[in-house]
């Protein structure tokens, strides 16, 4: 059934919340419900084009695609569901684990892609550890300075920004240039096109301490 929600100010609106309970925080803002209004994906890339806006669209159809095959006993799909769900936010990390352990024969390119997108979840889950207790940061960027010496970095936006952050304040801790330089290469990497990204580093003064580092190492 095709239902479209456009949110506005006016009062008396029949969904005034729709635009929140959904996770949105402002405009433009597009997601993409279940016939019974469960949040199948909302579209949050900094790529807010139509082409971009389509992509979200596509991965919501396939994810139909992929699920009815599951369910009708198609195991070789189930690998891909399992992705995509993880992409789509669906699964919490200790879900994406237990259903890890699960999975059959998982083809190489399958494992990295999996062990790139449970970072995701990882990091997510972290985030919520840090919010809540400011001082693991850096108990967290060291557990996974290994990770970024290997070039593993996790793929959705915001969890390579807190990723990313995280590993650069451990290496600004344990004055590590090489590992704090491999962290803040990805970070501009990534985001170095999007509006407000340089004035973020300058206030936060990237540069400026990779350069000590660099001098004290």
């Amino acid at each position: 059934m095709l239902f479209t929600h456009i949110t506005s100010q006016v009062p008396g609106e029949k969904y005034p919340r729709l635009l929140q309970e959904m996770g949105g925080s402002g405009f433009p803002f597009l997601a993409f419900l279940s016939e019974e209004g469960k949040l199948l994906a909302a579209h949050m890339s900094a790529n807010r084009t139509v082409s971009g806006l389509e992509d979200t669209a596509y991965e919501v159809n396939r994810f139909v695609e992929l699920k009815k095959a599951v369910e009708g006993g198609d195991a070789s799909a189930a690998v891909d569901f399992f992705l995509l769900r993880m992409k789509l936010g669906h699964l919490s990390w200790e879900e994406a684990k237990s259903i890890h352990g699960k999975l059959g024969n998982v083809t190489p390119d399958q494992g990295k892609r999996i062990q790139a997108r449970m970072l995701d979840l990882e990091v997510m889950d972290a985030l919520q550890q840090v919010q809540a207790a400011p001082e693991r940061m850096n108990e967290f960027g060291k557990k996974w300075s290994a990770t970024c010496e290997k070039g593993l970095f996790p793929k959705a936006e915001n969890a390579c920004q807190f990723y990313c952050m995280f590993i650069m304040q451990h290496a600004e801790f344990d004055g590590n240039a090489r590992l704090y330089e491999k962290a803040y290469s990805e970070l501009k990497r990534r985001f170095d096109k999007m509006p407000g990204f340089r004035e973020f580093v300058q206030q936060n003064g990237f540069e400026r301490k990779l350069k000590e580092l660099q001098r004290e190492g």
